[in-house]
C-alpha cells in the first residue's frame, strides 16, 4: 500500500502525467457535454 502511495506521488510529480491528466479532463467534459446535447435532442426529440 505504501508503495502505491510512493508510485502515485512520482506520477504527480511527472509534469507530462499532469498533462495527460488534462487532457483526459477535457476529453471527458467533451464527452460529457455531448452526451448532454445528444440528451436535449433526444427529449426534443420525443416531445415535439
Amino acid at each position: 500500500m505504501a508503495r502505491q502511495q510512493t508510485r502515485r506521488n512520482e506520477t504527480l510529480r511527472r509534469p507530462e502525467s499532469a498533462e495527460k491528466r488534462a487532457q483526459q479532463a477535457v476529453a471527458l467534459f467533451g464527452a460529457e457535454t455531448a452526451m448532454a446535447g445528444t440528451r436535449e435532442e433526444l427529449w426534443i426529440a420525443v416531445h415535439s
